[in-house]
């Protein structure tokens, strides 16, 4: 496989199909507006940290 860990890769993947699963289940009981919300939020705080370093 080259430069993949596979190990870490299926640790990711594995995080990842789960996370969709367990996101969208639970998405679906609250309301849109806070969901944008919550998501706006999340984003200014991963640029913020991005800009500080």
């Amino acid at each position: 496989m080259g430069n993949v860990e596979l190990r870490s890769g299926l640790g990711l993947a594995l995080g990842a199909v789960v996370g969709a699963q367990v996101g969208s289940r639970i998405a679906k009981y609250i309301p849109s507006a806070n969901l944008g919300r919550g998501f706006g939020i999340f984003l200014v705080i991963i640029g913020a940290g991005r800009l500080s370093g």
